[in-house]
């Protein structure tokens, strides 16, 4: 029993280093405010009254991340109308990345292209680019196969150039 409790203080207090991060992938995989934060709370609460703590020699937030996408899925399979190619809040994307103000118009843009991908992408994307993991321990994080998180990849940068060359079409024609 003490060793329960204490293996719960430990992943709680590890769990708090890590909760901005957390939020984010949140974010990214909800698309909302009111589901990043069900979201986190729900994946937080499993993780500290889970039982099943990181194994031996895995690093704490690859593990956190995997069970936060574990409880996505679980969320999606339990909806009738499952939110897999929902639409994200762009507004919330935009602070989860907020930079100088110089940077805010580009930011604005890009924030409204992630909010039109399929979560999956987005996660992909915010797994290699924003935090970091390489393509393998991306895979571990999403148990998929490591060519698969590299599709998502390739897919989400496809989607946001072909946005980008549109927006850049558009702007052309307009000068003329």
């Amino acid at each position: 029993m003490v060793q329960i409790e204490r293996q719960d203080d430990s992943i709680r207090y590890r769990l708090i280093s890590l909760l901005p991060r957390l939020r984010r992938l949140c974010a990214v995989l909800a698309g909302d405010r009111q589901g990043r934060d069900s979201l986190l709370r729900r994946a937080c609460l499993e993780m500290i009254e889970g039982g099943t703590p990181p194994p031996r020699g895995e690093a704490f937030d690859k593990w956190a991340f995997a069970k936060v996408y574990a409880t996505w899925l679980d969320l999606l399979r339990s909806h009738d109308a499952p939110i897999a190619q929902g639409r994200g809040n762009a507004a919330l994307f935009e602070a989860a990345f907020r930079r100088s103000d110089a940077q805010q118009e580009e930011l604005v843009d890009l924030a409204t292209s992630l909010a039109r991908l399929p979560p999956q992408q987005r996660c992909a994307l915010l797994l290699l680019y924003g935090e970091g993991f390489s393509h393998e321990e991306a895979a571990e994080i999403l148990d998929i196969p490591a060519s698969d998180v590299s599709e998502r990849v390739l897919r989400a940068l496809s989607a946001l150039i072909d946005r980008e060359g549109a927006r850049g079409s558009e702007a052309g024609g307009a000068s003329r």
